[in-house]
């Protein structure tokens, strides 16, 4: 899915607190390591998503539509920059680190 948005946020998984069933999906992403998708057993919408632990142990990532504020949240960082949709531009405001891969894992766990 090159170019594709995802907005999203980054916790550790001690910050957040789920309950409910949900199915899951594991793919090799492209660090070679495996990540979890979670989906709602209604609708099958994406609910969290559990990053490769090699890279980002005990880090959930949750997909800003799961939000009731999401208007009130603004991004720190934009990752994948180099496979951005030509018609996309860095936001006016908020996003303070862009990389053009996933960034450093430490930085995005800071």
């Amino acid at each position: 899915m090159t170019g594709s948005i995802n907005l999203g946020c980054l916790y550790a998984i001690t910050e957040i607190e789920t309950s409910g069933e949900t199915n899951s999906y594991e793919f090799t992403g492209g660090s070679g390591y495996i990540n979890t998708a979670h989906f709602c057993t209604t609708c099958n919408v994406r609910v969290m998503m559990h990053p490769a632990q090699e890279i980002m142990e005990g880090m959930v990532g949750l997909p800003l539509g799961t939000f009731e504020n999401a208007k009130s949240i603004s991004p720190k960082i934009q990752i994948w920059t180099s496979e951005k949709l030509d018609f996309l531009t860095k936001p006016d405001s908020g996003v303070e680190e862009s990389f053009e891969d996933s960034g450093i894992p430490e930085r995005l766990m800071a």
